[in-house]
C-alpha cells in the first residue's frame, strides 16, 4: 500500500488528477510506475521497476497465507520504503541521496 500511494501522490502532485486511479488499474504498480518514469525520469527508476516485480500480488496476497520468511519481509519493507523515498525525490528542489552519493562519505556510490 506504501508504494502504490506513494506512486500516486507523486504523480497527483507532478499533475495528475486523483481520481485517474479508481478501479484495477490503480492497483497496477507496474503500470503507475511506468508512468511515473515517462513523466519524471529519474536515475533509480530501473531500481524501481526491479523492486516492484519482486512484490505479491497485494489484493490476491491479503487473504491467502503468506508463507514469507522474515528476510523477505524485511526487504519488502526496505524496498516500500526505497519506492516512496525516490517517488518523492523526483519533484523534491534537492537530492540527499544524491548529495551523499556523490560525497567520500559514507562512501561514493553508483548512481544507476
Amino acid at each position: 500500500m506504501t508504494v502504490e500511494l506513494a506512486l500516486k501522490g507523486a504523480l497527483v502532485a507532478l499533475g495528475a488528477a486523483a481520481n485517474e486511479f479508481k478501479g484495477p488499474q490503480g492497483h497496477d504498480l507496474k503500470r503507475l510506475s511506468h508512468r511515473l518514469a515517462r513523466e519524471s525520469r529519474y536515475t533509480e527508476d530501473n531500481l524501481l521497476f526491479n523492486f516492484i516485480g519482486t512484490l505479491p500480488p497485494y489484493v490476491e496476497s491479503r487473504y491467502i497465507p503468506s508463507g514469507f520468511t522474515r528476510l523477505y519481509v524485511v526487504r519488502l519493507a526496505l524496498g516500500a520504503q526505497f519506492s516512496a523515498a525516490t517517488s518523492v525525490r523526483r519533484f523534491l528542489p534537492s537530492s540527499l541521496a544524491s548529495e551523499m552519493a556523490a560525497d567520500s562519505w559514507p562512501g561514493p556510490r553508483a548512481v544507476p
